[in-house]
């Protein structure tokens, strides 16, 4: 009995023994319970952020970041339906700039904040912020009330310069004013104004487009004629005033001029003077379409963007209501006379053949042509002859040679000639050796011919 005992009391020693080299081995979490678990705590926002150690000197600035991104993102934002984020993207054309000012919104430069804790180990550092909700509240409706007042004093000092002329002024007026409430964007901020209730944000989106599609664009001419074969260097004067007739000019506005349809080369300064006018050259065609169009309208991004964050304003603007106005171009290729004179061997062809040939790649170039010379604006004379050369081996060659002149027949000034000499054709009889000449003569028009005349027919 004793014995059993003993071994009894023996086993219960070494199962304690052996419990108590357990728990020594067992590791103790070092991490704080925040670390392990985010606290919820009513009424506060919580940040809870780490960095990475490997990251340098910057870890705990890295880690505040991370913090405040992360109370950031527990704050709920609602877009009231007459807030300005609302109406903008109420519309597709402003999906972009919609997510654009979502994520300025959300991403909020929190203020108040006290720092709770720090936890580091050799790899990572850890930061936990506290944030309470009624503080945030509070300072956010001063930071509205502040945005209101101020955005309401740009929207005033904007629509008054507006009424007198100065829209490029106004303009910037209105943009500041968006700057304002930029980062309450998704609030409905309501203030009085003009003797009723405005939605201050949609009300200074209104002004803005407003300013810019009461401008009133004169343009002269309005209408041009041009031919391709002359030189060009049209004169096109614009005017623009607030609205029309007495209005006042709008002066410092710069203008979009360029082509809609067709394309060519303009030079001037596009901004208005004083007077609310300025002019540009048209100098060149580069396209030969009969009808073309130049469009002048106000040039948003250089009216908006005079700073690079307020990039994201400028589609902001409706361009499907912006005033503008239309310059119409009424291009006209020169006639042209045909006089040829086409023998093969002393004897006329037909259908003169070196002509007619010019005649269709000049046409696919939109050159026109005529059988009344008095209509002609130029004549182009053709003269082609072929000789013979001799037989060899029962082969007979020949030699064409041409001249292809390009006149004015008002001035009687020579616009470009072309010699063509010996062309060389060879064939089983002399006359088919002179056929063979003038198809082999085709190719040189094309590569010599062709460019001369185009350059002075089209001016290209």
């Amino acid at each position: 009995m004793k014995f059993i005992i003993l071994i009894g009391l023996t086993l219960g020693l070494i199962a304690c023994g052996s419990s108590r080299k357990i728990e020594k081995e067992t590791p103790v979490d070092p991490r704080p319970e925040w670390v392990k678990e985010r606290p919820i705590i009513p009424g506060e926002y919580t940040g809870i952020g780490m960095s990475n150690k490997s990251y340098g000197a910057d870890f705990r600035e890295s880690a505040r970041k991370n913090s405040l991104a992360d109370m950031s993102s527990q704050i709920e934002v609602q877009i009231s339906v007459n807030s300005l984020l609302y109406t903008l993207s109420s519309d597709t054309k402003y999906q972009q700039d919609f997510r654009s000012l979502n994520k300025t919104t959300t991403n909020l430069q929190l203020e108040g904040y006290e720092l709770v804790g720090t936890w580091e180990n050799d790899t990572e550092y850890w930061m936990y912020y506290r944030l309470p909700i009624s503080v945030y509240q509070e300072q956010r409706r001063k930071k509205i009330q502040a945005a209101r007042e101020q955005g309401l004093d740009l929207l005033k000092k904007g629509d008054e310069i507006s009424r007198s002329g100065a829209v490029p002024a106004a303009v910037g007026y209105y943009i500041k004013a968006l700057e304002q409430l930029k980062p309450f964007a998704n609030e409905a901020i309501q203030a009085d104004y003009e003797g009723k209730t405005i939605y201050l944000g949609n009300e200074i989106l209104k002004s803005l487009n407003e300013s810019l599609r009461n401008l009133t664009f004169t343009v002269t001419p309005a209408e041009v004629s041009l031919m391709t074969a002359q030189k060009i260097d049209q004169e096109i004067s614009i005017e623009v005033r607030l609205n029309s007739g007495g209005f006042p000019p709008v002066s410092g506005l710069p203008l979009s001029v360029g082509f809609t349809k067709g394309g060519g080369n303009l030079t001037g300064t596009p901004i208005t003077d004083p007077e609310g006018k300025c002019k540009i050259r048209l100098t060149e065609l580069k396209s030969f379409e009969s009808a073309q169009e130049i469009m002048v309208r106000p040039d948003v991004e250089k009216l908006i963007v005079t700073q690079p964050a307020y990039k994201q304003w400028q589609n902001l603007v409706d361009s499907r209501q912006l005033s503008s106005r239309s310059i119409l171009l009424k291009v006209v290729t020169p006639m042209v006379f045909v006089k040829a004179s086409e023998t093969n061997l002393e004897q006329p062809l037909t259908v003169p053949r070196m002509s007619r040939f010019i005649q269709q790649e000049l046409g696919k170039q939109g050159v026109r042509f005529t059988e009344d010379i008095s209509a002609a604006d130029y004549v182009l004379s053709v003269t082609a002859q072929t000789k013979t050369l001799g037989e060899f081996n029962g082969m007979y060659s020949t030699a064409l040679n041409a001249e292809i002149r390009l006149t004015d027949p008002r001035t009687q000034q020579d616009m470009g000639t072309v010699i063509i000499p010996e062309v060389r054709g060879v064939q089983l009889t002399y006359p088919r050796a002179g056929e063979d000449a003038y198809f082999k003569a085709e190719s040189e028009i094309r590569r010599r011919v062709i460019p001369i005349l185009t350059k002075g027919l089209l001016g290209k």
